[in-house]
């Protein structure tokens, strides 16, 4: 493996000179060993970026977690401390490839095609047992999970992350920042009572606001979002685009293909199970056709 990042590294700088993408020179040369003397092919583009084939497509799960307990909890948000190590054991021993939404984008982009079995970890909200109980997991098997924040959640708090908090987990690489609005309320219908003006106005604060919040606080300016509820409408995607963002997330059950539509992409919730199974059944990597 050390080769091939080096054969990346060197030969592939018009792409960019990161070491992750040495599986683009493995899997050109049918993932055969580096061994002296021997030829190797190094494609400089990015070959099939769509990741389409004869017999189907790939797709990408994004997985959508909320909180973790150290035991089992009756509510089904909370994922246990045993049951995440378990899922993400499984995912290490099963060769699946956990990716950042910017190597994600990239593919739905149509940009570049990640490596085969790839999906994505996000975590909503932002309950203090991420770092409590998370991120040791995350670190342990070298994974990175993008944290979607609701700004007005974020305080000094037993139950709640500190923005001191997501600093130390962002310099400890476990974790990306993006944006869950500001004060978490449904962008896709007027609450009771309130005109179509106070409506966009709400929206537009929920959208804008956090943004600012999270760029001052952290200085990363966000760029993707994930809907509260998961639900959405035009006005909200328009507000979305108004700000820069590129992308949204709901909490539709599926995996995306590059040709998903880039504000309603798909994310399957994990639940509390006892059951590995459960996890299983959400790691769909390729669509048959």
């Amino acid at each position: 493996m050390q080769a091939l990042q080096i054969l990346t590294n060197h030969y592939q700088k018009n792409i960019t000179a990161d070491k992750n993408l040495s599986y683009i020179i493995s899997e050109f040369n049918q993932n055969q060993p580096i061994t002296p003397n021997k030829e190797i092919i190094v494609p400089l583009k990015s070959l099939n970026p769509g990741g389409l084939y004869p017999e189907g497509y790939l797709t990408i799960p994004i997985l959508c977690y909320h909180q973790f307990g150290k035991t089992g909890s009756k509510d089904k948000m909370i994922v246990s401390e045993e049951m995440f190590d378990k899922q993400m054991v499984y995912l290490k021993e099963n060769n699946y490839n956990v990716i950042t939404l910017r190597e994600f984008f990239d593919f739905v982009n149509y940009k570049r095609r990640p490596p085969k079995n790839s999906i994505v970890i996000t975590i909503d909200d932002g309950w203090k047992n991420v770092k409590t109980i998370a991120a040791s997991i995350l670190k342990k098997y070298g994974f990175k999970a993008t944290l979607f924040v609701y700004t007005d959640l974020i305080k000094p708090s037993k139950i709640t992350l500190t923005w001191d908090d997501i600093k130390e987990m962002l310099n400890d690489g476990v974790i990306e920042v993006q944006s869950h609005t500001r004060f978490h309320t449904d962008l896709s219908k007027t609450k009771d009572n309130e005109s179509e003006t106070a409506y966009k106005q709400r929206i537009e604060q929920e959208i804008g606001e956090s943004q600012k919040i999270i760029e001052q606080r952290l200085g990363i300016r966000p760029t993707l979002l994930a809907y509260p509820f998961g639900t959405f409408n035009d006005a909200a995607i328009e507000i979305l685009k108004k700000y820069q963002y590129e992308g949204a997330f709901t909490v539709i059950k599926g995996g995306n293909p590059f040709f998903h539509n880039n504000f309603s992409l798909n994310r399957s919730m994990v639940f509390n199970s006892e059951k590995i199974e459960d996890f299983i059944k959400l790691l769909e990597t390729f669509k048959k056709e």
